[in-house]
């Protein structure tokens, strides 16, 4: 097994490849403190998807080095432009004291919470995958890791290429290419193999991105303070539904990385719509939303959807608030503009980001008394309870309930219709409503499980900075029970209760990583056999063999092509031809023309274990072993290699 070291290195490396350019954009704007740290993972994101971009023109500048040095000039020069051009207004004097303060308690309590945060998600991953190159035993990871060697292979991250992959004709229509740029630019930079780029890329994510996002959001809607800040950092690795189902379920990597770029896209915009507080000027805050949403969009557009639903519900309550202050009609037009804007933009995002119809036939998953009962526990999914963050949900939903600011009845407004779509996906049966509401996440439970804690974690956060108030407050009055006594119990019943909740959901998707000869897509046998393929394979050979068994990740797992890259690749007469004749070949058989054509060279034999547990016969590339066609190079027990001879003269 690879030391646990070396995954650490290549999570340094990680935030290196992403945060440090996210951050140097954000020190241009004007940005500091916990806004620039959270801000600086989309705004990295950004920086590798216009270098995706740009790599499709190929010539000079093909991937990776010259399209992400180019993009991160250009961002540079226009962030500078505008800093330059856009003065910030003196803070009147009046409204200092209302900003707050960069040093002092609460920016210690800041890189508390993110400690605590990057420490359990990091342990929690780490107990996940079992080995630093362990790989997801789920179907969608074998175009997810061979679409990352496909970029390195092409030199092209384009989101117009990427998908190319899978098309018999190299043709593509738009894929969301971010998470495969980035891993792709990790294993380049470091040279680490595509299983250890992935494992390290997914941690980084969990464990930085998503804590500083969530802790943005929560700082943002509520009034900071050192309790709540140190409960969402904890908090935000409480709920089973993100971050460990998304590389648990799928494997849905692309969505997993926009899901965690989220919170701080949401917290950047709302200040814009006047919901939440912060001491960066609106305009400064729009840029930054602005910075943040091509990542979003890149990364997964159903998560740029989400975004849609959570800001608009901000901007119709502001609205709403508005037109009760009774303002001056110029005013009340001008946000009646924005808001019209803004829906027309939402609508024609709703319409066009969506997946076809073949992509989106997922049924409900349950009764809606079952799907009531998930929200209300935040056991999303069929997920354990997670007893804390639910007990600290339902204070913190009374709390704002009574409090009722700004902040408070938009997170209530935005959880309410988040779990609206949640109800709908996991159990309406009237189609073509359910359709409308959630096609935009393939009609996918899961998925939209996954964005709720982006809303219920702030919420239960609060919720225990009023469960610690009410303890200060009897700690006051009872000099037997002291204030650092309060405080340890709030912070050990926090630790004590999401180890115990985080349990059920980590052990689950430690499954899903586990190898051993039952594995679903790659058993030992087949993982060591693939190691030594490169001995037997020329370069520029060619692969044939059932992707429904693994033997499609020889691409990315042993560098070497492969006939069809996914489960569900396209295929041309000559692949049909091979996939069903191949054993019979002989000198001067039109399977000979076509294995030529297709430059085949060898054959991996996994077996008929499928990922999905089916049956897709390859008729020609089965019973290898009593064919003349093919020639036994190695085997690791009862799966082979075999080289392609039959059509030698």
């Amino acid at each position: 097994m690879m030391s646990w070291w070396v995954l650490a290195a290549v999570c340094a490396a990680s935030v290196a490849v992403v945060a440090v350019p996210g951050s140097l954009l954000g020190l241009i704007l004007g940005l500091r403190g916990l806004q620039l740290w959270a801000l600086a993972w989309p705004f990295g994101g950004t920086v590798i998807a216009v270098a995706g971009v740009i790599s499709g023109v190929q010539g000079p500048l093909q991937w990776w080095a010259a399209p992400f040095a180019v993009s991160f000039i250009i961002l540079a020069i226009a962030c500078s432009v505008i800093r330059a051009f856009v003065r910030p207004r003196p803070i009147p004097a009046s409204a200092a004291s209302e900003v707050r303060p960069r040093g002092g308690p609460r920016d210690r309590s800041v890189l508390l919470s993110l400690g605590i945060a990057a420490s359990i998600i990091s342990v929690q991953l780490a107990v996940i995958f079992g080995d630093p190159q362990a790989i997801s035993q789920t179907f969608d990871n074998v175009f997810h890791l061979n679409a990352v060697q496909y970029i390195g292979d092409t030199a092209n991250a384009s989101p117009l290429h990427v998908g190319g992959m899978t098309s018999a004709s190299g043709a593509a229509a738009f894929y969301p290419a971010l998470w495969h740029a980035s891993v792709s630019l990790i294993a380049e930079t470091t040279g680490a193999p595509i299983a250890l780029a992935a494992n390290a890329f997914a941690l980084t994510i969990s464990a930085f991105a998503w804590p500083a996002g969530v802790l943005l959001l929560t700082r943002t809607v509520f009034r900071p303070s050192g309790v709540l800040t140190v409960a969402a950092g904890v908090l935000s690795a409480a709920s089973p539904a993100y971050p460990v189902l998304m590389i648990d379920y799928g494997v849905l990597y692309p969505y997993h990385l926009a899901l965690a770029f989220l919170p701080a896209a949401v917290a950047s915009a709302l200040p814009v719509i006047g919901v939440g507080s912060t001491e960066q000027p609106r305009w400064l805050c729009a840029l930054a939303t602005l910075g943040s949403l091509p990542a979003l969009v890149l990364a997964h557009p159903s998560a740029f959807v989400a975004w849609l639903v959570f800001v608009g519900v901000g901007a119709i309550t502001s609205y709403v608030a508005l037109l009760v202050t009774r303002p001056p009609r110029l005013r009340v037009i001008r946000a009646t503009v924005w808001l019209v804007l803004f829906a027309v933009v939402a609508a024609a995002s709703w319409k066009l980001l969506k997946p076809p119809p073949g992509s989106r036939l997922w049924p409900p998953t349950e009764t809606l008394a079952q799907a009531l009962g998930e929200a209300a526990t935040a056991s999303y999914y069929g997920a354990a309870i997670p007893a804390l963050l639910s007990l600290t949900l339902v204070i913190g939903v009374v709390t704002a309930a009574r409090r009722h600011t700004a902040g408070d009845i938009w997170i209530l407004a935005a959880a309410a219709a988040g779990t609206l779509l949640y109800l709908a996906v996991s159990s309406f049966d009237w189609w073509t409503l359910r359709d409308l509401l959630v096609a935009s996440w393939y009609n996918n439970a899961p998925r939209l499980a996954a964005i709720m804690p982006t809303l219920i974690v702030p919420v239960a956060a609060s919720g225990a900075a009023t469960l610690w108030h009410l303890l200060n407050k009897r700690s006051l009055r009872d000099a037997a029970f002291p204030r650092k006594a309060a405080a340890a119990i709030v912070l050990g019943a926090l630790l004590v209760a999401q180890v115990y909740a985080s349990g059920s959901s980590t052990v689950n998707a430690g499954r899903s990583y586990a190898a051993g000869p039952g594995a679903p897509l790659l058993t030992d046998d087949e993982q060591e056999l693939l190691q030594e393929v490169d001995r037997y394979v020329p370069p520029d050979g060619v692969i044939a063999g059932n992707p429904w068994t693994g033997t499609a990740l020889a691409y990315a797992l042993a560098d070497r092509r492969v006939l069809l890259a996914h489960t569900i690749a396209e295929s041309n007469p000559d692949i049909e031809l091979i996939n069903n004749e191949l054993r019979t070949a002989v000198p001067g058989s039109p399977v000979c023309d076509a294995l030529s054509r297709e430059g085949v060279t060898h054959v991996l034999d996994f077996g008929d274990q499928e990922v999905h547990g089916g049956a897709h016969p390859y008729p020609g590339l089965e019973r290898l072993r009593s064919s003349a066609a093919v020639k036994l190079e190695t085997a690791v027990g009862s799966v082979s290699l075999y080289e392609v001879t039959g059509c030698d003269g």
